[in-house]
């Protein structure tokens, strides 16, 4: 169980955490490669001007998560619940949500390219002036989905259930 936990201007590899509990992190200007979280949960977790490669969450609860000025590289959130989830000026590369219920979900000024939702449930999810390539959304629910100023190239949306979905300047 971690309290008040603070990274600057630092370079992470081959990061576990297994089992753990953090309150209130904040990583800033931070390099972080093969980075695993695994059977946790994490409160007011916030990650500024960070780049992220091979990174996992499986078996967690995430709650107030923020990502300004993030880059995800190979980004995998397994059996995952998130609540308050903020991903402003980034961009994300392969990212992948399987077994995932996420409420409060907001994308702002970001790029996002090979993004697979797979038996996802989405509440109250909204992207704004964001750019999505290959966007595939597979099994899963979402309800007040909305797009705001956002252009996607080859998206899918196979045995879905969309409610309140609405597309704006799209």
């Amino acid at each position: 169980t971690a309290g008040n936990i603070t990274f600057i201007n630092a370079s992470l590899a081959n990061v576990t955490h297994l089992n753990v509990s953090l309150v209130n992190a904040t990583f800033t200007n931070v390099t972080m490669k093969n980075y695993t979280f695994i059977n946790g949960s994490a409160w007011n977790f916030t990650l500024n001007n960070v780049t992220m490669t091979n990174c996992s969450f499986i078996n967690a609860t995430l709650t107030n998560h923020t990502l300004l000025n993030t880059s995800l590289i190979n980004a995998t959130y397994s059996n995952v619940t998130m609540k308050n989830y903020t991903f402003i000026n980034g961009s994300a590369w392969n990212y992948t949500l399987f077994n995932v219920t996420a409420a409060n979900i907001t994308f702002i000024n970001a790029s996002l390219a090979n993004v697979t939702h797979l038996n996802v449930s989405l509440v109250n999810a909204t992207f704004t002036n964001v750019t999505m390539k290959n966007y595939t959304f597979i099994n899963g629910s979402a309800w007040n989905f909305t797009l705001n100023n956002v252009t996607m190239t080859n998206c899918s949306f196979i045995n879905a259930t969309l409610t309140n979905h609405t597309l704006l300047n799209t």
